[in-house]
């Protein structure tokens, strides 16, 4: 029997096994069982018990008749194939994998056997197995065979029913990536990373002689015009003042906690550049950027101070640095809303008008592109229930700025409006009257 692995609290592996109390006149699998009465939660390792007594070591509040079981998990494939799924069951029991029905082995009957073939390809599925129990013995044991067993019948390994977030392996080492860059490149370009990504890899150290080696880790390295980065954290056991040096072909710089620290950008053989500067014990951030437009590739770095007596030792990472996400917004575009007024005599936009649900209706919301309504008809088409008149409107998004400086904002309506942009009022068309257009400015970071 295939034994699972020791698993943390955050992911069990394994095969969730539930039982529910079922109803005394069961003739076949109930359509809604999960709403029964559920006697207990189990993890276990295969699915194979032959008897009462085995579902009671599971869960020890099983009854000894009249009740409903269940088994989910996920079933890895490591050749595509067809596979040959078998339920032994007693009574009823039924396996679908990934959503499908595969196996019918329903009804009121003794230790019966059925099957059941399809083509799975290499990966993970999701596989369900459910059952019932009238009276008499308990009986459901689950088997496969294919390419992975050699058309041998197995138990089914599960490879667990994750609960939360999969915990992600911590890769050592520095995350090396290599970039398609521009021909002509003179300087480390500012975007260096906006061409294509030609591959991922992680390395003890950073000791690149020739392109040979570069494409020795990355397959796909080009032959010229292309850029690289290494990122990674570096552990300093003694505080002091240690002096880190790149040496590349071409260009290539370094920046550690953020801020730039050696410089060794331009067209150039092999050079090698140095900068000393205080370090703390703990870790630090290191980035090394460069890049390569012709000729022979090279890319080195090195450190020395107090860690490594004086003497110039290869830089190490201790793990991977771990890319804070920023928190993206929900939908693309305008979030679209309208309101609905009691009031018949409005003159200018109410105040806190979302608060007050007894005179302000709420109508419904949709995302827009672009704010563009330029008669009561386009706002029936983006919300159906808009009123002819007496409504209020809202409109909210993101905007992305790539340049900082002087922005002006403008808004037409009919009648009031008003923008505010990161909570401050630029511009205040309010009132009543026709198409009016104000404008307001307001100076904005990158």
């Amino acid at each position: 029997y295939w034994r699972g692995r020791k698993h943390k609290r955050r992911g069990r592996r394994g095969w969730r096994m539930r039982i529910w109390t079922g109803n005394h006149d069961m003739k076949s699998i109930p359509k809604k069982y999960w709403k029964l009465k559920r006697r207990g939660t189990m993890y276990t390792r295969y699915i194979n018990l032959l008897n009462n007594d085995a579902f009671t070591k599971k869960i020890r509040k099983t009854p000894h008749d009249h009740f409903v079981w269940e088994f989910k998990g996920r079933v890895r494939v490591r050749n595509s194939g067809t596979y040959t799924i078998c339920s032994k069951s007693d009574d009823g029991s039924r396996v679908k994998v990934d959503g499908k029905l595969l196996v019918n082995n329903d009804g009121l009957h003794g230790p019966e056997e059925k099957c059941g073939s399809r083509r799975l390809t290499r990966g993970r599925h999701r596989v369900i197995t459910w059952g019932f129990q009238r009276g008499g013995g308990a009986y459901q044991t689950v088997y496969y065979k294919g390419p992975d067993t050699k058309n041998r019948k197995r138990l089914m390994r599960p490879r667990g029913f994750n609960l939360g977030r999969r915990v992600r392996k911590v890769r050592r080492g520095w995350k090396m990536r290599v970039w398609r860059g521009r021909t002509g490149m003179r300087h480390l370009p500012r975007r260096y990373a906006a061409g294509k990504l030609k591959g991922t890899r992680y390395v003890t150290t950073v000791d690149f002689i020739n392109r040979d080696a570069f494409k020795r880790k990355i397959r796909w390295t080009p032959k010229e015009n292309y850029t690289w980065q290494f990122k990674g954290k570096v552990r300093i056991r003694k505080r002091g003042r240690y002096t880190i040096c790149t040496r590349s072909d071409d260009g290539s710089k370094v920046w550690v906690d953020g801020k730039h620290l050696v410089d060794n950008d331009g067209l150039h053989g092999p050079k090698t550049k140095c900068r000393t500067r205080y370090l703390s014990s703990g870790r630090h951030r290191v980035v090394l950027a460069g890049f390569q437009r012709g000729g022979g590739a090279y890319q080195r770095l090195t450190y020395k101070g107090p860690d490594t007596s004086g003497k110039y030792r290869y830089m190490k990472s201790v793990t991977r640095v771990r890319k804070i996400r920023r928190r993206r917004n929900r939908f693309k575009g305008f979030r679209m809303k309208i309101w609905k007024s009691k009031k018949k005599d409005l003159t200018r936009i109410p105040h806190r008008w979302q608060q007050k649900r007894r005179t302000y209706k709420y109508v419904g919301s949709k995302v827009i592109g672009k704010v563009s309504l330029r008669s009561n008809e386009a706002f029936t088409r983006k919300i159906r229930a808009t009123p002819h008149d007496h409504f209020v409107w809202q409109f909210r998004g993101r905007i992305r700025v790539y340049h900082s400086g002087t922005y002006e904002f403008c808004s037409r309506s009919d009648d009031g409006s008003r923008v505010k942009v990161d909570g401050r009022q630029v511009v205040d068309n309010d009132g009543l009257h026709g198409p009016v257009t104000k404008c307001g400015k307001r100076r904005l970071g990158r």
